[in-house]
């Protein structure tokens, strides 16, 4: 089975997820935060919902990795290497090179770009650049379409 989506086909299924705006713990299209953004598609798009988890706006600067926390809490989620990534990956983030907080998600598309959103923005697709690269903390796979 070929897991790649053209990017057509990547911008028709994902653009609905476009340009959604902030919102603090927001789960729908009313507004998300990064982990609300992956937790709508996935349950949207593959029927997997994420379990929740409770944070504070204080974890950044408390120096916790709920992000983390999560990951290790889903039983049915696998690591895989960026090698081997495919749409619907859930790519976890550094909070800045340093690579101390994980703090940021994103969910790979296709065509070597992910969709996320930030405080700063709204929800939007970028390039996995150096930039991103090099904050990267872990890809996770839904164990289920572990191939």
């Amino acid at each position: 089975m070929d897991f790649r989506l053209s990017h057509e086909k990547a911008l028709s299924l994902f653009s609905k997820y476009i340009n959604l705006r902030f919102k603090y713990k927001g789960r729908d299209f009313s507004g998300v935060d990064c982990f609300g953004l992956v937790y709508l598609i996935l349950k949207n798009e593959k029927q997997i919902e994420l379990l929740e988890y409770d944070y504070s706006r204080k974890w950044y600067l408390e120096g916790k990795n709920y992000i983390v926390d999560i990951k290790n809490d889903l039983q049915t989620w696998s690591s895989i290497d960026i090698e081997t990534i495919r749409p619907f990956d859930v790519i976890l983030f550094y909070a800045s090179p340093k690579r101390i907080i994980v703090n940021h998600m994103g969910l790979y598309i296709g065509e070597e770009k992910f969709i996320h959103i930030s405080e700063d923005h709204n929800s939007r697709v970028e390039r996995i650049n150096d930039h991103w690269i090099s904050r990267i903390y872990s890809i996770m796979r839904y164990s289920k379409e572990v191939q």
